[in-house]
């Protein structure tokens, strides 16, 4: 989650390049950066990592994830002039259901499955993702420049995850003082950049 501002950068980056949108680097937004790949440096050296291999792959896996969302955020924007919101809502979901098949055919895994306790609070989460995506798309289509939609909902993307992780499913529990100063390093370099 702490990539995310990351990858609105690349959105935004996209953005200026070829839909000429704004200005990108800034001393605020390098500072931000700086922070958000400390804290990810920070959390992936703590003493309960399974090693050099598993950190380096996991850092391979989140870069791929920064490059992915941020090509395609620049994509919805670029295509929320043309495309309805109901075509869009259900190409993004139906790709991402007919993905994760892909992902789990891969990893040889079924789905996985989801308790009785904790349904209700995923499906009410599951509908804020679908809400919040559809905010998106309807931003970019009254003609907001990506620059200015991102970080507006960067804020939210980035810290509500995280306090969702921390108190719901108790992610915070297990947080020694190295990890709870990158997120904090984390948090502080997200407003930074979406800010900007």
């Amino acid at each position: 989650i702490l990539f995310i501002p990351v990858a609105s950068i690349v959105s935004v980056g996209l953005s200026i390049l070829f839909l000429r949108e704004g200005t990108l680097l800034t001393p605020q937004l390098i500072l931000g950066i700086v922070l958000c790949f400390s804290a990810v440096w920070l959390l992936s050296h703590n003493p309960t990592s399974k090693g050099e291999r598993a950190t380096k792959k996991w850092l391979f896996f989140t870069a791929l994830m920064v490059l992915t969302y941020g090509t395609a955020i620049f994509l919805l924007k670029v295509f929320s002039s043309t495309a309805s919101q109901g075509t869009f809502l259900i190409g993004w979901f139906s790709g991402s259901f007919l993905a994760s098949i892909a992902i789990l055919k891969m990893e040889r895994k079924g789905f996985p499955r989801l308790e009785k306790n904790i349904a209700l609070p995923v499906f009410s989460l599951s509908l804020a993702v679908i809400g919040a995506l559809f905010a998106l798309f309807w931003a970019f289509k009254l003609g907001g420049p990506a620059s200015l939609v991102l970080p507006i909902q960067g804020v939210s993307v980035t810290i509500i995850p995280i306090l969702v992780g921390w108190w719901f499913f108790k992610e915070r529990s297990g947080l020694g003082k190295l990890e709870l100063v990158g997120f904090s390093a984390g948090i502080a370099g997200a407003i930074l950049v979406l800010l900007k």
